[in-house]
């Protein structure tokens, strides 16, 4: 069938990206580590990877906590630490003071995205 090319593929590589944040989610890796594989996700611009990445630490609450600080200073994930962090909610407290500088860095008007 024409085009069916490209939906195998799209869902080959979903499952396959699903698969790793799965098993990112059972390892005990150290959060600078794990938010620069975040950021490596992030970079591929596939939103529905990115959403489901930013599920994972949304369930992981608190303990999300020190990714999502590591994951401010990523370029390719800091829009989407500020969507978890603003889903996790007075959980993320800790991120306040990183969420801060972040939001300072970026005084002008801009996309973050």
């Amino acid at each position: 069938m024409f085009g069916t090319d490209y939906c195998f593929g799209f869902s080959t590589a979903i499952t396959r990206s699903v698969a790793a944040i799965n098993a990112l989610r059972q390892l005990d890796v150290p959060p600078e580590k794990l938010a620069s594989t975040f950021s490596k996700v992030l970079a591929s611009n596939d939103q529905a990877v990115a959403v489901y990445a930013v599920e994972a630490m949304v369930d992981a609450g608190a303990k999300a906590v020190p990714l999502l600080k590591a994951a401010l200073k990523e370029p390719n994930s800091a829009f989407w630490a500020c969507v978890a962090i603003q889903d996790i909610g007075p959980d993320a407290a800790g991120t306040v003071p990183d969420l801060a500088a972040f939001v300072k860095s970026h005084d002008q008007v801009e996309s973050i995205h």
